[in-house]
């Protein structure tokens, strides 16, 4: 995992039609049951954003605060972030939020408050958490000021990777029993949180690469129909491979396939590869994902010194209207440096059909980090 400090913006809205993203930005709204009460109220205003959060302004200037009609627009909340780290072959991910949104009902008599949450991806969820403080306005009332797991997400599906970005999606939440405590009730454990969309540049760091030499490098397009795209690699046992460290068991895999006219990343999780042994001793690895659940990688082998591997599609990013050039293929696992393929051979080109490379060299290098 690389870790970043911030001078991050990070909005937190509700999961509705959103502006073209740009890096550095959640939406999560909390609860739309949740503001929707509150508004309700006699607050005025009803809900701020202050201390590193920002929102949309509410256009009756009467009540004032953040706009009510959170949900039916994007960058109502607007976090400020400490920093952010994440792996995408570990699928892990970590964001650290700053700043105070504040829900007030003094017909109810108390005012909440959510401040600093943070974002934790780990093993097909998200975790957020955060500090609530909850201040009682009727006498004898009980106040609250704890940090807390506030609720879980399950993930969608992989994180999207472009070039630019990488975005994470989930279902909605539930409520955690610690935090239906620290509201006094207001929620109970179980209740529906709204889904969360995270999204972050792409940055994901591996060592230098080790460029070696490739048997096949194979695109399939056609015109107007994504989902017949095809993608195959195939490298001959070679020293540069046999001497490889990685473990995509443990660490899983990503493998970027780029040129002038595109440039795709995909990932081929730890959960669908499995070590290939023999007498004991592991020889090498086979990932498989036959219905495509994860991505467009169908299928990968990493054994004897070989690598191969397929995919088929709409989820892969090439185009093949004109003929790519520079194009290189990455294979990057955990710590261990990368594979890196040229398509200095023999090359055979058909418009919006098929490109093959084949009996390729080793390339002179390998291509920098995607740009942001």
């Amino acid at each position: 995992m690389r870790f970043r400090p911030a001078l991050l913006a990070l909005a937190v809205t509700a999961a509705a039609v959103s502006p073209a993203w740009s890096a550095d930005e959640i939406d999560w709204g909390f609860r739309s049951a949740f503001r929707a009460y509150i508004y309700s109220g006699t607050g005025a205003p009803p809900i701020t954003a202050g201390a590193g959060a920002t929102c949309t302004p509410n256009p009756n200037v009467t009540r004032g605060g953040c706009d009510p009609k959170i949900g039916a627009s994007s960058g109502v909340f607007g976090w400020t972030a400490a920093a952010y780290g994440y792996s995408l072959s570990a699928g892990t991910a970590s964001v650290t939020g700053q700043g105070t949104v504040v829900f007030s009902h003094p017909t109810h008599f108390f005012v909440f408050s959510l401040i600093d949450p943070s974002f934790t991806i780990a093993g097909g969820e998200v975790t957020v958490s955060g500090r609530i403080v909850v201040d009682v306005t009727l006498p004898g009332g009980t106040n609250t000021d704890v940090t807390t797991v506030i609720g879980t997400f399950p993930l969608t599906g992989p994180p999207a990777v472009t070039p630019a970005t990488v975005t994470w999606t989930t279902g909605a939440g539930a409520v955690t029993a610690e935090a239906a405590t620290a509201l006094g009730g207001f929620l109970s454990a179980g209740d529906a949180l709204d889904p969360v969309t995270i999204v972050l540049p792409f940055e994901e760091s591996t060592p230098a690469g080790v460029p070696v030499a490739s048997k096949t490098v194979l695109l399939k397009d056609a015109a107007g129909k994504p989902a017949k795209r095809g993608l195959t690699v195939a490298v001959s046992k070679q020293a540069a491979v046999v001497a490889t460290s990685f473990d995509p068991v443990a660490d899983g895999a990503t493998l970027r396939v780029v040129s002038n006219g595109f440039d795709g990343s995909y990932l081929l999780p730890a959960s669908n590869w499995v070590a290939i042994a023999k007498k004991g001793v592991v020889s090498g690895y086979k990932y498989a994902d036959s219905k495509l659940l994860v991505g467009p990688i169908k299928s990968a082998t990493l054994v004897n010194g070989q690598l191969k591997i397929s995919g088929k599609g709409a989820g892969l990013a090439h185009s093949l209207a004109s003929q790519p050039t520079d194009l290189a293929v990455v294979f990057s696992s955990g710590g261990a440096p990368s594979l890196c393929l040229g398509t200095g051979g023999k090359v055979a080109f058909k418009a919006g059909s098929s490109f093959k490379a084949a009996n390729n060299p080793a390339p002179a290098g390998c291509p920098g980090a995607p740009a942001n």
